[in-house]
């Protein structure tokens, strides 16, 4: 089992061009690029995503490789997932190559395999760099591609994802900072496979949510829950209205958006951390106003205070 440590950015068309360009700066162990072919899977009765795994099929360069993931937890914006990956010699998976112990004890893997369809696909090329950082491996991979569906329109991916290989989880944030500090990227929660069972239409579509207003909890524990779930709240709807401007530049997805920035701040008084309250009272004035908000989270400073927020909850969900 590999337990994936990693940030994910959404990349504007205009910062796509600069990307390269800036990497060059580090200390670069190793550059490639390859072509990566993914198909996903699933029963009718979507047996895997009530267990919130994800199962797919990888070709790159002829060879085949299934891959089982599980949700893991979510600090913010850092993702740490289980990954279970193995060989395979046909493309169609086979579950049963899985040690048995990956599995919750109540899930036959036997019935799901014989209920196995595949559900759609995501295709996209992959430019990798393996960089040495402040003694920590990260391995940076730029996705450019779709994420496809039957009966549906291609979307597409420009994803960057930061990957902690070996070392120290703090420099990974560092390493997103430094990569920051020009405008066009967006910190993103949503996975590929999230996106393609939304397309292929076996997911609920998004819809806003109503925050759950209650009082200020009186522990530090529950505190760091609710900032948790606070930022959780905002990345939803952050993502729900850029799916929506267009038809509704101010709805409810920009209320609920307000609504979480201002329990962020509440959660962090009363937490008595004090290091980012001025950064979300610029935002809660520029999300007040409901001018330019997508070049607002397509921001340097927009995407410091998101970075900012998830490693201050990391670090102190780590300490416990």
């Amino acid at each position: 089992m590999n337990t994936e440590i990693e940030l994910k950015f959404l990349v504007s068309a205009k910062r796509m061009a600069l990307l390269a360009e800036q990497l060059m700066q580090f200390e670069v162990c190793q550059h490639d690029h390859t072509f990566l072919s993914n198909t996903y899977f699933d029963t009718p009765n979507l047996d895997l995503s009530a267990l919130k795994a994800g199962l797919r099929i990888r070709e790159q360069n002829g060879q085949l490789e299934q891959t089982l993931k599980f949700a893991g937890h979510q600090v913010g914006g850092l993702h740490q997932r289980p990954e279970y990956n193995l060989a395979l010699a046909t493309p169609w998976p086979e579950l049963g190559a899985f040690a048995r112990t990956v599995w919750p004890p109540d899930v036959k893997p036997a019935l799901i395999q014989a209920q196995l369809a595949p559900l759609f696909s995501t295709d996209f090329m992959r430019q990798r760099w393996l960089i040495n950082y402040h003694h920590t491996q990260i391995e940076l991979a730029l996705d450019v591609g779709e994420v496809k569906a039957a009966n549906a329109e291609p979307q597409p991916i420009q994803e960057l994802e930061l990957e902690l290989v070996s070392g120290d989880v703090a420099q990974v944030f560092a390493l997103a900072k430094q990569l920051a500090t020009l405008d066009g990227l967006r910190l993103s929660d949503v996975s590929k496979a999230q996106r393609g069972y939304r397309l292929a239409k076996l997911a609920p579509p998004l819809l806003p949510n109503t925050y759950p207003l209650a009082a200020i909890p009186d522990t530090r524990e529950e505190l760091l829950k609710s900032l948790n779930q606070a930022i959780k709240h905002w990345q939803y709807h952050e993502q729900g209205w850029q799916e929506n401007a267009l038809d509704s530049p101010d709805s409810a997805w920009l209320n609920q958006w307000r609504l979480a920035v201002q329990w962020v701040h509440q959660a962090l008084v009363a937490l008595q951390h004090s290091a980012f309250l001025d950064e979300l009272l610029w935002l809660q004035n520029k999300l007040a106003k409901a001018q330019a908000l997508t070049a607002l989270s397509e921001s340097a400073r927009y995407a410091h205070l998101m970075l900012a927020l998830s490693e201050y909850l990391y670090n102190q969900t780590a300490v416990g």
